[in-house]
């Protein structure tokens, strides 16, 4: 057996200086930048959770063909979307899990929608925001009232001819208190004379959001909806009815000072949050 050399069995003489430098500089070094993680740990114990849910939406989202796309681009898009009211209301993250959900297919955004409008606690705000605005009549109340609570009770074939028309009412009853049409809802024509309004020329003459005008323009009136209008609805009851819903909400918001909206976007975000991270806990478990 061939003898060993002191280089084998003995620390090169370079060896101590190197160990007092990693005790003396990288050990406070790593604890200088650990400490905040831990403080941050300690105060949030979520944030591994977070952390989690925001890394599968980004490298969800790199997946997708926008990813290289610039963000004025894809923004624009949105601006035009008929969904886009609801991203825009949205943080960063549940922002990104809507845009996600949508490309997938837009029921899902349905699916995460329900729970928060049929949520107790924000149908009690809402029925408090509307004993208190300015609906044209008692009758309306009423038929709200009755919708509010079908939809609670999924009851989505009933919810919608009983929010339909007092929602559509109370856009027209502010134009008429604006002195936006008579009391005939006539807007001034061009020629001199008048014409009656569709519901959607007073979006833009009342001063809503734009990204809420498209949305009312092209998922609560407009050619998707005309079936529902006109009585002659297959299908679609949930649909017509959550975006009804949002629909009062927006209106509430805009003419009643009702700040539902806030508490709306921040349910609904954390929904898609919650959906998310269940949807990458069933991931990881198929993974495993």
């Amino acid at each position: 057996m061939p003898e060993q050399t002191s280089s084998e069995h003995e620390s090169h003489p370079l060896a101590p200086l190197i160990e007092r430098a990693l005790n003396g500089f990288v050990a406070p070094l790593l604890k200088s930048v650990l400490a905040p993680v831990k403080r941050a740990l300690d105060a949030n114990p979520e944030l591994p959770v977070n952390l989690a849910i925001g890394w599968d939406a980004l490298e969800r989202f790199k997946a997708t063909p926008d990813y290289h796309e610039p963000i004025a681009v894809i923004r624009h898009r949105w601006d035009e979307h008929p969904l886009g009211y609801l991203h825009r209301g949205l943080p960063g993250r549940a922002g990104l899990e809507f845009f996600l959900t949508v490309k997938e297919r837009e029921e899902a955004v349905l699916d995460a929608l329900e729970p928060v409008l049929r949520s107790s606690e924000l149908l009690a705000s809402v029925r408090g925001a509307i004993e208190a605005a300015p609906l044209h009549d008692g009758s309306a109340r009423q038929q709200v009232a009755a919708g509010l609570g079908h939809v609670q009770r999924a009851e989505w074939a009933l919810a919608w001819p009983l929010l339909i028309v007092p929602v559509e009412g109370a856009f027209r009853a502010t134009a008429r208190s604006r002195n936006i049409v008579d009391d005939a809802q006539r807007l001034p024509s061009k020629d001199g004379g008048r014409h009656r309004a569709k519901v959607e020329d007073l979006f833009e003459l009342l001063g809503l959001e734009e990204a809420f005008q498209v949305f009312l323009r092209r998922r609560v009136y407009g050619r998707i909806a005309n079936p529902h209008r006109h009585g002659t609805p297959r299908g679609g009851h949930r649909r017509q009815s959550l975006f009804l819903m949002i629909a009062l909400i927006g209106w509430l918001d805009a003419v009643a000072q009702a700040q539902l909206a806030p508490e709306f976007f921040t349910r609904f975000g954390r929904e898609l949050e919650r959906r998310q991270m269940t949807s990458l806990q069933g991931r990881l478990r198929g993974a495993a």
